[in-house]
Order: structure tokens, then C-alpha cells, then sequence
């Protein structure tokens, strides 16, 4: 690996084993990924067993921002050498309405199902909903957002 570091003129150092300060660099970006995960929690009102649909979130939304760092340019940006596309940000937590419209529905059957944005599935062309009705998780293009409606999920009760 020495020969592949030093052809990308990279610089391979070590740490001493459980010393996570002596990274700050990284302490700090988790830190602020924490930091946005708990206000994305706190407000959407979802309880903690949702943490990791949060972190995804803050991740992807942190990635999407330029940064002083990489020169004003985002993260994504220098990776992928385009823009992120934000226009299919919505609200993390925020109540959205899957559409259940397919052949084999009756005529009274509901056509939406209240759900919880949870963010966005890698590869896939959908958003990661939670279903209130069945508590489960989906993934769906075909959803209306109500960004200014926040539905609370009860907690799960404690394992015995």
C-alpha cells in the first residue's frame, strides 16, 4: 500500500488505538453529523429509534452543502463534478400521502396512505417513507408532502 499512498501523494499516518482526540478533524465532522441528526429528531418529533434515518439525512444534507474546505464547492460536487440536485429535498419527518392507486384497488378503497419522510433510498428513484397504518418502512415516487405537519410516532415499548 506504501507505493499505491505515494503515487497519489498520499500520506499514510496511524493512531494510537482509543485516542479519538488526537483526530479532531474527524471528532469534529462527527460531531456536527451528530449535532444535525439531533435537531432533525428533535424537530420532527420522531422518537430516537429513528436515529439512523436521521444521521442518513443530516449526512446527505451535510454532503450537499458547499464548504469553505473544498473552496465554496459541496462535497457531492467534487465528487461527482456536477451540482447536487436539491430540488428533491423535502422536511425529514414531515407527513407526506403515498399514492396507493394500482389496477387492483375497489372504488372505496383509500387512495393515500398517511406516511413519515425519512429520507431517500441510495439507487432508487423513490423516497423512504414509514407507513403509519402498518409500521413499515417503503420506498415510493408518488407522494404529496405536507411539510408544515409533523405526525408524532409513539415510542416502542422497552424490550423486556
Amino acid at each position: 500500500m506504501h507505493d499505491y499512498f505515494s503515487s497519489k501523494s498520499i500520506i499514510h499516518q496511524t493512531n494510537c488505538t482509543k485516542t479519538p482526540q488526537k483526530n479532531g478533524i474527524v471528532e469534529r465532522k462527527h460531531q456536527h453529523i451528530l449535532n444535525v441528526s439531533r435537531a432533525l429528531l428533535f424537530q420532527s418529533n420522531l422518537p430516537l429509534n429513528f436515529w439512523c434515518f436521521a444521521l442518513s439525512h443530516a449526512a446527505y444534507l451535510i454532503n450537499c452543502i458547499p464548504t469553505p474546505f473544498l473552496q465554496s464547492v459541496s462535497p457531492f460536487e467534487k465528487l461527482y463534478q456536477h451540482a447536487c440536485d436539491i430540488t428533491n429535498l423535502h422536511i425529514f419527518g414531515c407527513l407526506c400521502y403515498v399514492s396507493t392507486i394500482t389496477a387492483q384497488h375497489k372504488k372505496l378503497d383509500p387512495r393515500a396512505h398517511p406516511s413519515i419522510f425519512l429520507g431517500f433510498q441510495p439507487h432508487a428513484k423513490g423516497y423512504l417513507l414509514y407507513y403509519l397504518h402498518t409500521h413499515t418502512t417503503t420506498i415510493s415516487r408518488h407522494v404529496i408532502f405536507y411539510e408544515d405537519h409533523f405526525p408524532s410516532v409513539p415510542s416502542p415499548p422497552p424490550s423486556l
